[in-house]
């Protein structure tokens, strides 16, 4: 399955954006280059909730340049009503949700 590949291969990778248009997944539009990965564009702005949930709740600590990329990956890819469900539910049980 090419999910479990591109997740065997990025499991330690840094996001960011990668320049130019080439992908090595195939028909996926996600990119992997030297210890960097990119999501897909539809994929982008649900990344950047969970980094900036994790930074917000657990004090995980950004490299340089991160922070930006993940507010504006939050910004181009909007939360979806998906999301918004998820998040109603994860309040329900813990209390708190994704600010």
């Amino acid at each position: 399955m090419i999910t479990n590949y591109i997740k065997c291969n990025i499991n330690n990778d840094r996001y960011a954006v990668i320049p130019g248009e080439g992908h090595e997944f195939g028909a996926c539009t996600a990119q992997d280059s030297k210890g960097t990965f990119e999501p897909r564009d539809s994929e982008k702005g649900d990344v950047a909730r969970i980094w900036l949930y994790m930074h917000d709740r657990y004090g995980v600590v950004f490299q340089i340049g991160e922070l930006e990329m993940f507010q504006s990956w939050n910004e181009t890819d909007p939360v979806s009503d998906w999301e918004i469900e998820r998040d109603r539910r994860i309040v329900q049980v813990q209390g708190f949700g994704n600010p």
